[in-house]
């Protein structure tokens, strides 16, 4: 992700602290579930918590 570890950058566009957390928090899922091998448990496991996230859509839709 571009610029993810620098909070300046996020600033500039106004990315709300919280956006920035719930990324983290998603991609931290992401590899950890990718890890094990199973893309339909991950999906449906992350479907719970970001179904309505560009991310999750990006990904799995």
């Amino acid at each position: 992700l571009l610029a993810e570890n620098t909070p300046a950058y996020w600033e500039r566009f106004r990315i709300a602290n919280e956006v920035v957390q719930r990324f983290s928090e998603y991609k931290k899922q992401v590899l950890a579930g990718s890890r094990k091998g199973n893309a339909n448990a991950l999906s449906g496991s992350l479907l719970r918590s970001f179904g309505n996230t560009y991310w999750f859509y990006y990904m799995f839709k």
